[in-house]
């Protein structure tokens, strides 16, 4: 069977044509794949998700599904993962909940369960292979890469924070390590994932950093809202380590 050029990037493709003996473990039929959580139905095209790619039926050979594995140029066109941060947090848990309550688009749910964090936030979500959750630190940027290049990441959403005012003056070390240093080592990481994208995927890639409008400074109760036109004003660590994440 004759395949587009585009599939000559994969080791399974050789001179335009399938090399069938490197595919034993990509025919398997629908139901199977159904089964194991990694087929999805789209019309008549059923999508296939592994770890490090995004698979997609090819044609019928024998009763029995062939698979073909996409190019990396449409990378960016399939990628369906987003990489959540702090997701066991107060805020952060409400986001993964609200997002796989609306959306079939799996999270990679990195949380380092210190106080903030409680796991019995996501009780719901037991079982739900939709979401998977990694306890770890967004300061550890081989965990972080790791985690990207594996789950095929198109859009990081950063929550983690140390926060607490009082906290911060008590502990400003914990928020100069989490705040300053944990964000710079996520942006690292996100960089060089970014750096691996086709030009398809650098495209859709996104990075959304949570901040606080602590940044800003205090606001009285007569004063008008905060907006992103206001200078930065922070007067504590936590505000002030928040000030330098963004």
């Amino acid at each position: 069977m004759v395949v587009p050029k585009s599939f000559a990037a994969f080791s399974v493709i050789e001179n335009g044509f399938i090399n069938f003996a490197a595919l034993p473990s990509l025919r398997l039929s629908i139901k199977r794949r159904q089964e194991m959580g990694q087929a999805r139905q789209n019309g008549s095209v059923y999508f296939f998700y592994y770890p490090n790619q995004i698979l997609f039926v090819g044609e019928y050979f024998n009763d029995i599904l062939l698979i073909l594995a996409l190019s990396r140029v449409f990378q960016g066109f399939l990628s369906m993962t987003i990489f959540v941060t702090g997701g066991a947090g107060f805020i952060g848990s409400n986001f993964v909940l609200d997002w796989l309550s609306a959306s079939d688009e799996p999270v990679v749910n990195l949380d380092k369960l210190t106080y903030a964090g409680n796991y019995q936030n996501l009780a719901s979500l037991k079982g739900d292979k939709r979401h998977h959750f990694v306890c770890g630190d967004i300061g550890n940027f081989d965990l972080v890469l790791s985690l990207l290049k594996e789950h095929t990441v198109r859009a990081v959403i950063h929550f983690a924070a140390e926060s607490h005012v009082d906290r911060s003056i008590y502990a400003p070390e914990d928020f100069i390590q989490t705040n300053i240093i944990g964000t710079f080592c996520l942006l690292k990481a996100a960089c060089h994932y970014y750096d691996s994208l086709q030009e398809s995927g650098k495209q859709t890639f996104r990075f959304l950093h949570i901040s606080t409008d602590e940044v800003y400074g205090v606001l009285n109760a007569e004063d008008p809202a905060f907006t992103e036109q206001n200078r930065y004003a922070p007067n504590s660590p936590y505000s002030a380590s928040k000030a330098a994440s963004d």
